[in-house]
């Protein structure tokens, strides 16, 4: 008799909105995503992005009217 045991790790990657707090599902992955894919992730679900000073800020759909 013979058995195999596997464990699966994998890493959901959420992205948040810094205004209303809404989150949405950026993608499920085996491996961490990289700075790049969370950014154009963001961006593919209509996330907008905004610099202030040294770090970014993310809105979105509903709120990025209010900060353009």
């Amino acid at each position: 008799m013979a058995f195999r045991t596997k464990e699966v790790k994998s890493y959901t990657t959420y992205v948040i909105c810094d205004d209303c707090g809404k989150e949405m599902i950026l993608c499920t992955t085996f491996n961490p995503p990289s700075f790049d894919t969370k950014m154009n992730g963001a961006l593919l679900l209509g996330y907008t992005f905004k610099d202030i000073g040294k770090q970014f800020k993310n809105y979105c759909n509903d709120c990025k009217e209010k900060h353009k």
